[in-house]
């Protein structure tokens, strides 16, 4: 075996310290030319779109440290369904830092605002997107964190969020999205609620589930509920509320909502004058919801309440006597003897002032209605209204069921000629969206307050 010289020795010694040194620095480099170069960034847009399902668009990437990337003006976009070279903005951030901890992915977004045609179109976006990235094996967790969000749902619904905290958890069977944000209110004040969000694919067909609750501080406006309703136009724009809302659907068939949780501030001038303009009734009011269910109305096409129950609280405020007068002539709620003659002699317009007003309902699948009083032991039994000073009852709950018809002809103007045909009335349309059906037993079973 041929033994090298000293000098030879010296010489692979020498070359092999350089080449140890320079292939790093090559490396770093070539590296650093790599991310420097004009393409690189148009390369991350097309990887960042491949991964999302979107375009992506960047005004430029860094590379601070090992493991960490920071995005600058990220903006992604989604094909227009209806017209197919037409993009729209779904997303977009000033900043998006990037760092990875194993298999867990952490995103701190500064200036971020989400956008989407409608609620509907928000869903479907997120269902797309927990679908796609539930298929990526390179993560088990991600975590988002921004001090601001702007979210814009169009037609007028837009939301500040602030403090907001998510986790994604990715599972093939079921993905789950868990949110905690805080609601910036028009007083500047902000509330902590909490979202949930389940893309459930381990059944015949993929089941997601949402939900929505108030976590802690002040009642939210009602305007949180405009995705669902037009608050202002049903229960006025003072109103408030806090609890919990509860949305699923199975497939692509229908939503199934429930709902629990209290409305404060309701303007029963708005929910009932604004929709029937034969009768009055003013006054604040605190409506409570045990629950309420939402679906597939069992009777004819289409979704409705499948179910209501809950209390009412108003007061003071005044009731006309015309809706007065419906009560007992429809419903069969019994009036005091001082009020049984309203009939002949008041006008059906004529307001009447009442001090409080509470009310226990409950409507039934088959739409039976049940009523008791909800005043307290300080009044008596089944009185649901009271005159404002002599504490004296004007009204009291009907002693059998009621039912949905019966609120129709309440309502709705009634032939005197026909005592069952009641005349189509567009402003008594939301009635419909009420439990169809009939009524007519003991009402021993209503749930009283006390």
């Amino acid at each position: 075996m041929r033994t090298l010289s000293r000098p030879h020795r010296q010489v692979l010694f020498t070359l092999g310290i350089l080449v140890a040194t320079m292939v790093p620095t090559a490396l770093v480099a070539f590296t650093a030319w790599q991310v420097n170069r004009p393409g690189h960034r148009h390369d991350v847009e097309a990887e960042l779109g491949r991964q999302l399902g979107l375009k992506v668009t960047l005004e430029g990437v860094r590379y601070p440290k090992p493991g960490e990337i920071i995005y600058s003006g990220a903006v992604l976009w989604q094909r227009e369904p209806r017209r197919e070279k037409q993009l729209v903005e779904v997303a977009r951030a000033e900043t998006l830092k990037l760092s990875r901890e194993g298999r867990r992915l952490v995103l701190r977004a500064e200036g971020l605002a989400l956008a989407a045609e409608g609620p509907r179109h928000a869903m479907e976006q997120v269902g797309e997107l927990l679908s796609r990235a539930a298929a990526d094996e390179a993560w088990d967790h991600v975590a988002v964190s921004a001090d601001s969000c702007a979210i814009d749902l169009g037609d007028g619904l837009q939301y500040g969020l602030r403090d907001l905290a998510a986790s994604f958890r990715i599972d093939a069977g079921a993905p789950t999205v868990e949110a905690s944000y805080r609601v910036v209110t028009p007083s500047g004040s902000a509330n902590r609620c909490e979202l949930v969000l389940v893309r459930d694919r381990r059944g015949n067909e993929p089941e997601t589930i949402l939900t929505l609750r108030t976590a802690e501080g002040l009642p939210l406006p009602a305007s949180v509920l405009d995705p669902f309703f037009s608050s202002a136009d049903w229960i006025g724009s003072a109103a408030r509320m806090q609890g919990e809302l509860r949305l699923s659907r199975i497939g692509a068939g229908d939503w199934r909502a429930s709902f629990s949780g209290e409305l404060i501030d309701v303007d029963l001038a708005t929910l009932v004058s604004g929709r029937v303009t034969e009768h009055r009734l003013d006054g604040l009011a605190h409506l409570i919801i045990d629950e309420a269910e939402w679906g597939p109305q069992p009777l004819g096409p289409g979704s409705g309440w499948r179910s209501v129950s809950g209390e009412l609280r108003a007061g003071p405020g005044a009731i006309s006597s015309g809706l007065l007068q419906a009560l007992q002539a429809e419903m069969r709620f019994p009036l005091a003897e001082r009020f049984q003659l309203l009939r002949t002699s008041t006008a059906a317009d004529q307001a009447i002032a009442f001090g409080d007003l509470g009310v226990r309902f409950a409507i039934e699948p088959d739409g039976s209605m049940l009523v008791a009083g909800a005043l307290g032991d300080a009044f008596e039994q089944d009185a649901i209204m009271i005159e404002p000073e002599r504490l004296e009852p004007i009204a009291f709950a009907p002693a059998t069921e009621a039912d949905v018809f019966g609120l129709r002809r309440t309502l709705g103007p009634v032939d005197p000629g026909n005592a069952v045909l009641v005349p189509a009335d567009p402003a008594l349309k939301f009635i419909d969206y009420l439990p169809q059906g009939g009524a007519g037993a003991d009402r021993s079973e209503v749930i009283r307050a006390n």
